[in-house]
């Protein structure tokens, strides 16, 4: 899902992260897709897909690497919100 189509909590943790607002067009493009393949599914909808918690995550730390942040500067409460867990 394109990043104009994500829910605005979605799009404020995305645009929250630190360096998001240093990526080029094209970088951004990237770093939206990994963060929509990573972040945006319950595990119900990661099931259905056919992923395992071993391909999510290797989605988020390749996300995480491409932003330069370690997974603990990730708003993972204004994450755990988005989703709807808090």
């Amino acid at each position: 899902m394109a990043y104009e189509d994500w829910d605005s909590q979605f799009q404020e943790v995305f645009d929250n992260t630190p360096g998001a607002d240093y990526l080029s067009s094209e970088e951004s493009s990237y770093a939206e897709a990994l963060f929509d393949a990573g972040f945006t599914h319950t595990s119900a909808e990661y099931d259905e897909m056919g992923m395992s918690e071993d391909e999510v995550q290797a989605i988020r730390d390749e996300f995480f690497d491409f932003m330069g942040i370690d997974a603990e500067s990730f708003d993972w409460e204004g994450w755990r919100e988005a989703m709807g867990y808090e």
